[in-house]
């Protein structure tokens, strides 16, 4: 047998002669994943790449210059190392509406709330929500309100516009959807299984109104009792607005620009503004003239009557809190009187120079008032003797206009802050908790309560705090005055009944954005 032909044995053939020496490449569809694998042989003749896939999407990477291995004709090759693809996982499927959550509904419409300095470390605003964004202004939002019933928004700021925004208590849904076990991902806990829809706590369309007249910057807004709104301006003047008129009702043109303006509570038709040259005016409105005036010797930042209609608040630069009378008994007239001066500072030398008065905000129909000033402090006074019974602290408020705000019931007040942050702090159970009945006495004043006087010092130091934006100032942040109703909440899915449900909460920034937040 002559041993030097080859066998006709392919196995032979390949054992005895060594195949020529190919590369080995690897085809990958960035698109899909797929992977398949050719030699040089193969390349060099063009392979087809499927029209579905553009020839740009194709990569391709030299594996390998090892001798290509035995082909088995009844096997295609399977390079080394390589992974079969799997057939595509077949998925539940899922209505046009569900997967239309999915796309505009994120994770983050629960708000992360941070706690600092508590005892207890309770998250009592742990159920806060994102509900709502609203592109409201062109320019900085310098501040905004609520009415007296909590039905209007007014916003105003940069652009020189006021908008009233309509309130809906009852929330108008976007969408809710409450996923079933079956329909939720299997990899979702207990906590992920719900999704929390935008609610339209502020009614979806345009505002309700829009005033048009100021020529400049908006620094001031105040509402009375019967939703009429005034209005303070860098452009020397206030101007009267009422919801049900889109005109200006009145306007009354001041020497300087007016910095602060604030509604008689009892009385509509007074009113008292206050100018940067230190005067502060009282007007009557529908009379159209000023009834009396009082000169200070700083620049006026702010001004307040207080819930009884008696007294005025006037706030100055340099962190001077004036107190002056606004009815003369004895002329039986509109006239002011000074009658006291705070100063508002602390007794450290950091702090002891006062810093500018930024805002008032009485406590409900109390005798307490929440001053906030630019040394980044809220103090909480009692009026009758001046005295500071509690001290907020954790935000910062060093050059703009931050003011309080206290939630219905008055257990909670927020601020906001130069960062993207809103605090908010327990005020002291003694202090909103209900009076005593007719005819008893408390056995020892609050204010002369040692024990009490440190509670309210921790408090003061205790807080909770969310960032309200993802960039830029928080300009204004305010409690809504009015709940959202309990069976308002509890057909919502992510309703869980606690202290703070129901309560909303609203900011602005220097984006021109308003922002809703609610408690489930």
């Amino acid at each position: 047998m002559d041993t030097s032909k080859s066998s006709s044995n392919p196995v032979h053939n390949a054992t005895a002669q060594k195949p020529p020496r190919m590369e080995h490449f690897m085809l990958k569809d960035l698109d899909t994943g797929m992977k398949s694998y050719v030699t040089d042989q193969d390349w060099v003749e063009k392979p087809t790449i499927p029209a579905s896939n553009p020839p740009s999407s194709v990569a391709v990477r030299q594996v390998t210059t090892q001798p290509a291995p035995v082909v088995n004709a009844a096997r295609p090759p399977v390079p080394p190392n390589s992974s079969r693809p799997r057939p595509p996982v077949q998925k539940r499927a899922r209505s046009d509406e569900l997967q239309n959550v999915y796309k505009t509904l994120r994770p983050t419409d629960h708000v992360r709330v941070v706690v600092h300095k508590k005892r207890d470390r309770e998250r009592h605003f742990g159920n806060l929500y994102r509900w709502q964004r609203v592109a409201a202004h062109h320019g900085t939002i310098r501040v905004i309100e609520f009415n007296k019933l909590g039905t209007y928004l007014a916003s105003a700021g940069q652009d020189a516009l006021i908008k009233l925004w309509d309130i809906d208590c009852y929330l108008q849904e976007n969408r809710t959807i409450v996923l079933n076990a079956i329909d939720a991902p299997s990899t979702a806990g207990p906590s992920q299984t719900r999704i929390h829809s935008a609610y339209n706590y502020i009614k979806k369309g345009p505002p309700a109104a829009v005033f048009k007249g100021h020529t400049s910057d908006i620094t001031a807004l105040s509402w009375s009792k019967n939703d009429f709104l005034l209005s303070a301006s860098m452009d020397k003047t206030i101007r009267l607005w009422h919801p049900n008129s889109k005109a200006c009702l009145r306007r009354f043109l001041h020497e300087d620009f007016v910095t602060c303006v604030s509604f008689h509570p009892t009385d509509e038709q007074i009113c008292i503004s206050g100018m940067a040259n230190g005067i502060v005016t009282m007007w009557h409105l529908k009379e159209r003239k000023i009834l009396s005036k009082a000169e200070t010797d700083d620049l006026i930042t702010a001004c307040a009557i207080t819930p009884d209609g008696t007294t005025a608040l006037v706030g100055t630069a340099h962190g001077r809190c004036k107190f002056y009378g606004l009815f003369d008994e004895i002329q039986g007239e509109w006239q002011f009187k000074h009658t006291t001066q705070l100063d508002v500072r602390s007794r450290r030398a950091k702090n002891a120079q006062g810093k500018k008065i930024c805002g008032f905000r009485f406590y409900g129909k109390s005798d307490k008032v929440v001053v906030s000033s630019n040394d980044s402090r809220l103090r909480l006074y009692r009026l009758d003797d001046k005295s500071v019974l509690t001290k907020f602290v954790g935000h910062l408020n060093s050059e703009s206009r931050h003011k309080a705000s206290f939630a219905p019931g008055g257990r909670y007040v927020l601020c906001g802050s130069e960062s993207r942050m809103v605090y908010i702090w327990e005020v002291d159970y003694s202090l909103y908790r209900v009076p005593p009945a007719v005819g008893q006495t408390m056995k020892k004043p609050v204010h002369e309560d040692e024990t009490s006087l440190q509670k309210r010092k921790d408090a003061g130091n205790s807080y909770e705090s969310f960032v309200a934006q993802d960039s830029g100032e928080v300009t204004a942040a305010v409690f809504a005055p009015k709940m959202v109703p309990e069976r308002a909440l509890s057909a919502r899915s992510a309703f869980s009944k606690s202290v703070t449900s129901g309560l909303v909460i609203v900011t602005a920034g220097d984006d021109g954005f308003l922002r809703v937040f609610g408690c489930c």
